[in-house]
């Protein structure tokens, strides 16, 4: 490609032909809905899996982001697509968010803690169990509030907080296993002193839900007609968590109630749990998670781990095909901006 002397320096031009060659493979790659790049570079035994597709697809974005980077000037104008890379990075790198739902006292909270390793939460939390709770991994103890006008507050910590014009309260903790999934704690919904709709989910980004409901009286008519105004993107992503297990002490009881549960839900859940959330919390204050075996798994908590396990690992595989066909939309529309420049330059060059 010849190039007027003064109209553009050799490097920008190399650059916008390398960012022009790499968006484009990347445009193909999403309209076939193939990896992207050479999988023998991931880690052993990650190939394939939607971890590892995560890593590449975000490691592709960044470099996208560094090539339309530096291809970009005042006559090509890639800011548009270089926010939107931006925005499907962001997303793509966020831990999923898991919400606990269920009716008053059904043991949210309880599964909360389980799930995130922890035996308690601040106090700043335990005295706002209306306000829906977004625990996530933090090096040290946090607690803010997000008000409904989203401004962000530092809360001391073991300090009780009004819950007026509280959107959300966000708590940091230093648990490894919020590292690749939050945990939404909501307010139960049949709380006559707080009602959260079903569709008041949606400003919490969920991607997925874990319904709690009460061994002695499970799924209730009351809870099946909450569950059926959940958006329907989370009906199809939900586990049924038995809770109070434990008291279900009569030979056969359990049975019975899976087999009703199995024909009353029919394919409402991936998954249906009975879970000792009591024994479990138990085993992880004693730090016997580890070594408890097979009282971890008579307590439910390790069949619950592989259904949520199932579960999330089919939510990302899904968020990461999404983030690929939007990274396809992305790519092509900087190739009409690179190839538009390359018009320009072609016609100044003749």
């Amino acid at each position: 490609m010849r190039v007027m002397p003064g109209t553009l320096g050799r490097d920008d031009a190399n650059l916008r032909v390398t960012a022009r060659s790499f968006v484009r493979r990347l445009a193909t790659a999403a309209k076939l809905g193939v990896p992207i790049d050479d999988p023998s570079r991931l880690p052993d035994g990650a190939a394939g899996s939607a971890p590892a597709e995560t890593i590449e697809l975000s490691r592709q974005l960044d470099r996208a982001l560094v090539l339309l980077e530096g291809a970009a000037s005042a006559t090509v104008n890639l800011a548009p697509a270089i926010r939107a890379l931006k925005r499907s990075r962001s997303r793509l790198q966020r831990p999923l968010r898991l919400a606990i739902a269920g009716e008053f006292n059904a043991g949210k909270s309880s599964l909360a803690n389980l799930l995130a390793g922890v035996e308690s939460l601040p106090t700043a939390v335990v005295s706002c169990t209306r306000i829906p709770t977004l625990l996530y991994y933090a090096r040290e103890p946090q607690v803010w509030a997000v008000h409904v006008d989203r401004r962000r507050e530092l809360l001391r910590v073991n300090r009780a907080v009004s819950e007026q014009s509280i959107f959300r309260l966000e708590v940091g903790l230093p648990s490894s296993r919020l590292h690749a999934m939050q945990i939404l704690d909501l307010p139960g919904f049949a709380d006559p002193r707080f009602c959260l709709l079903p569709d008041e989910l949606v400003p919490h980004n969920v991607d997925a839900v874990a319904w709690c409901t009460l061994g002695m009286q499970a799924w209730k008519e009351t809870e099946r007609s909450v569950w059926e105004q959940i958006p329907a993107r989370l009906r199809g992503r939900g586990v049924l968590v038995v809770t109070h297990c434990d008291l279900l002490r009569r030979e056969g009881d359990k049975e019975r109630l899976l087999a009703r549960l199995r024909s009353d839900i029919g394919t409402s859940f991936d998954a249906i749990v009975f879970l000792s959330t009591t024994r479990a919390l138990a085993l992880v204050h004693e730090g016997r998670v580890d070594s408890a075996g097979a009282a971890w798994e008579a307590s439910g908590a390790e069949a619950l781990d592989a259904a949520l396990d199932q579960l999330l690992l089919r939510v990302r595989k899904h968020r990461n095909q999404a983030a690929l066909q939007v990274l396809g939309r992305i790519a092509r529309h900087a190739l009409a901006r690179l190839d538009g420049w390359e018009v320009q330059v072609a016609s100044i060059a003749r």
